[in-house]
């Protein structure tokens, strides 16, 4: 024994450069992470773990690879991320196809997921723990992902569902869900007929946002529920998102448990939209949102807590709580997860990024639970870099970063236009949406520009509007920006339109609230356009057309019999 925790003790005085490869694995092309780690880990005592994460429609592998904030996370938890593309273009806007109930090991696209798993675990050059492997994945990715987990469920010790549909159920419900929740649980069953003592080890994370307006919320209710109940977990505690590392932590946390401990959780994250939770602050990617939840790192620090399958796991030696700005100080704390015998010292330093100059070193004191909680000097206002320099008795080494700042800072803190909304209907502009205030300053209107003519909107909590008719039948530029009372420019959306008295330009879910169109179309056409805004004609007979109409209607059809 006293080999394994010298080996595990040993930390690093190198590194192993951590980097992004592209291959084609089992037939797959995928993006994957070598995490960054001290190389007296990389012996085969120190197995590392695995998290396949798989897109969303209309989103790719390589929006995952740019913004969803895997690669810290990964290196605190010694995690090969791989983020595999679609197969052949997905099915129409680049879904996985989770749709129906017909699903085998083989069919769809579940043969090429489970075949990717199986050959990266099979890399011995990897070291992957096959106890440590977890699926996880945003919308069609989340449905994906829930049916591999009911489906294969030896493979997959823990499942991270992002705003996902259930099992089950067809592409058309996405927005509102048809397929009773009897039948979504007995998918589950009977894709699990069989390996029914695999779900016995296997946890579950569920996130989704309240402003979800593209995916039933309803869906990840029923996904935990559904889980739960397989899983025997029926103690159901609540927990502190406010806790929780991110830039947004507002929401509400609930767990299901059994004798053994959690195996569910579910979490509302507060003004997330249909978006990858990813949490880093800044603005975010395509179907991501920085200011949330960090969900790579919940999902990491929840899977490797509760891992009910593999002796290999192995914390990272501090466990990080979210560094937190008090006045002009900031607070760190956390946990040592090392015994407290082979414990030598932890030191702070902090860095102004601007600069790259240390600007602050302190001690950390350890408590007799191994808990800490320290302070650093009084600071300007700006972003720093936080090293935490773990030692122990050996010699040894490890260092764990983290970003936060004070006040306003450019890009972080700044307000943001979020929730944007744009329709062209019958010669009006008409735009809606929030500005959100970041920092401590307030925002008071919104500018908006059209062909350089300037307009302003009042922001009214948060909300704003604006409204311009008898608009000419040309091309029209638009610009929409929000400034906080210190002059700090938000983001800015952008679109160009065209005006015309017979046609309406806006997203799927503008065209539905204005009922120009069925609401049982929403996932015929979401699945035609995803968040892309699309125009409408308007005939002689008053009824609003999609000029695609006839062609996506006979191929949406063809799928719905397929299902």
């Amino acid at each position: 024994m006293k080999l394994i925790v010298l080996l595990t003790l040993g930390f690093f005085s190198l590194q192993a450069l951590a980097e992004w490869k592209f291959e084609t694995i089992a037939g797959v092309q995928v993006h994957y992470y070598l995490p960054k780690i001290p190389l007296s880990l990389s012996v085969k005592t120190k197995k590392k773990s695995l998290m396949i994460n798989l897109h969303g429609c209309s989103q790719k592998a390589e929006d995952l690879k740019k913004d969803g904030n895997w690669e810290s996370t990964a290196d605190d938890f010694n995690m090969i991320v791989a983020i595999p593309k679609v197969p052949n273009g997905g099915v129409l806007a680049g879904c996985w196809d989770y749709y129906g109930g017909d699903h085998t090991v083989n069919n769809r696209h579940n043969g090429a997921l489970i075949n990717l798993t199986k050959a990266l675990i099979a890399r011995s050059e990897l070291n992957i723990d096959p106890g440590q492997v977890y699926l996880s994945g945003l919308s069609s990715g989340g449905g994906q992902s829930m049916i591999l987990g009911c489906l294969a469920p030896e493979l997959y010790a823990g499942l991270g569902i992002n705003a996902g549909p259930s099992t089950g159920t067809a592409s058309s419900e996405i927005s509102r869900p048809k397929t009773s929740y009897e039948t979504m649980l007995n998918t589950c069953k009977n894709l699990a007929n069989g390996k029914e003592q695999f779900l016995k080890t296997q946890i579950a994370s569920i996130i989704y946002g309240n402003n979800d307006y593209i995916v039933s919320t309803n869906f990840n209710l029923f996904n935990a529920d559904i889980l739960k109940t397989i899983y025997g977990a029926l103690n159901q505690s609540s927990f502190d998102t406010l806790k929780l590392d991110g830039a947004n932590k507002e929401g509400t946390g609930t767990l299901w448990s059994d004798a053994a401990g959690p195996r569910v959780s579910l979490i509302m994250n507060k003004n997330l939209g249909h978006n990858w939770p990813a949490g880093q602050g800044g603005n975010g990617g395509n179907f991501i949102n920085k200011k949330s939840l960090n969900y790579p790192q919940y999902l990491a620090q929840f899977f490797y807590t509760n891992n009910r399958r593999s002796s290999e796991v192995r914390l990272p030696e501090v466990l990080l709580e979210p560094v937190v700005s008090s006045g002009l100080q900031f607070q760190v704390a956390g946990l040592i997860t090392i015994p407290k015998e082979f414990f030598k010292s932890l030191n702070v330093v902090v860095v102004d990024k601007k600069t790259g100059k240390n600007v602050d070193r302190f001690a950390v004191v350890i408590g007799r639970d191994r808990r800490f909680s320290a302070f650093s000097r009084e600071l300007t206002m700006g972003e720093y870099i936080f090293k935490f320099e773990i030692k122990n008795t050996f010699g040894g080494t490890r260092i764990f970063t983290r970003n936060s700042w004070l006040g306003e800072v450019e890009g972080m803190n700044r307000p943001q236009l979020v929730n944007t909304k744009i329709q062209v209907v019958q010669s009006c502009l008409i735009l809606s949406g929030q500005a959100v205030n970041n920092g401590v300053d307030k925002v008071f209107e919104v500018n908006i520009a059209l062909n350089k003519e300037k307009f302003l909107t009042p922001v009214i909590n948060t909300l704003w509007d604006f409204k311009l008719c008898d608009l000419t039948s040309t091309q029209h530029e638009l610009q929409v920006f929000a400034v906080n009372e210190s002059g700090i420019q938000s983001n800015i959306f952008e679109a160009e339109f065209t005006a015309s008295d017979r046609t309406a330009w806006a997203s799927l879910q503008e065209h539905m609230e204005a009922n120009r169109l069925d609401w049982n179309d929403f996932g015929a056409f979401y699945l035609r356009y995803g968040n892309q805004k699309f125009l409408l004609y308007l005939g002689d007979d008053q009824i609003w057309r999609d000029q695609f109409l006839n062609d996506f209607l006979k191929q949406w059809n063809n799928l719905e019999k397929m299902e």
